[in-house]
């Protein structure tokens, strides 16, 4: 029986990445020769829709209990009861207790405080979200973070909240810069799918209990006008990209 022969596999389409920025690259390694890959990796900007991502909500609340209570109460007694010896020597056991102690209640404010930090931020946030919501910026392919808060402001930019109550301080919202970055597992994937070959895999990579991506060649790549359609393909597949986060800020 006759086999019928078989088409060969069709590399599948790699993440429509933009080209990358290759003068910005080359000025970049001129400055700073062992500069990282990932910052070299301009102009990959399609990040996917989110999916089903969670809503933004109210964080829970952060409780002030009866024992962080009296650890606040004893604070002004236990703080800074020993102080640095004049000298170098070594501490007495009642000044290693006394340490212990006001470093076990330093600890646990800190925590507390913290917590609470956090919790407002959250609220914050979420404040920020629902006040977008009502201002129209808000659309089914709006970004959005782990926590479900929406990626309005641009990368480096900021939303602002100015207070009115308090003149001159404002709440902002700002986002981080987008960050991609090469990932070796990303790439073995696209070489066991026939969307690589081997030799463009081995071209960035180096044996290591297996094999990793070896910068220093991925860099010559860049500086190769020979070697950048295959370091611009390479990196399409292998690119991993993360939306810049929200931080809270009072300024």
């Amino acid at each position: 029986m006759t086999k019928t022969a078989t088409s060969p596999k069709k590399p599948a389409t790699a993440t429509a990445l933009a080209t990358l920025d290759f003068s910005s690259a080359l000025a970049t390694l001129a400055e700073q020769p062992k500069v990282k890959v990932a910052d070299l990796l301009t102009g990959i900007d399609n990040y996917p829709a989110p999916i089903d991502p969670p809503q933004s909500a109210m964080p829970a609340p952060v409780e002030l209990d009866q024992k962080t209570l009296d650890i606040l109460g004893r604070l002004p007694d236990v703080f800074r009861q020993v102080k640095p010896p004049a000298s170098r020597r070594a501490l007495h056991q009642t000044e290693l207790a006394k340490l212990a102690q006001e470093k076990r209640d330093i600890d646990a404010l800190v925590k507390l405080l913290t917590e609470r930090k956090a919790e407002i931020h959250e609220t914050i946030s979420t404040h920020f979200d629902i006040r977008a919501e009502k201002a129209g910026q808000v659309k089914d392919d709006t970004g959005r973070d782990d926590k479900g808060h929406y990626l309005i402001a641009s990368p480096g930019s900021a939303e602002v909240e100015d207070l009115t109550k308090l003149p001159g301080l404002s709440w902002t919202r700002q986002r981080a810069s987008d960050v991609t970055t090469p990932d070796l597992t990303k790439l073995k994937k696209a070489l066991v799918a026939g969307e690589i070959t081997e030799e463009e895999f081995k071209a960035v990579t180096r044996p290591r209990t297996g094999r990793e991506l070896d910068e220093d060649k991925i860099r010559k790549m860049f500086l190769s006008e020979a070697d950048r359609p295959v370091v611009q393909k390479v990196l399409a597949y292998a690119a991993v990209q993360k939306r810049g986060s929200n931080s809270i800020y009072l300024r």
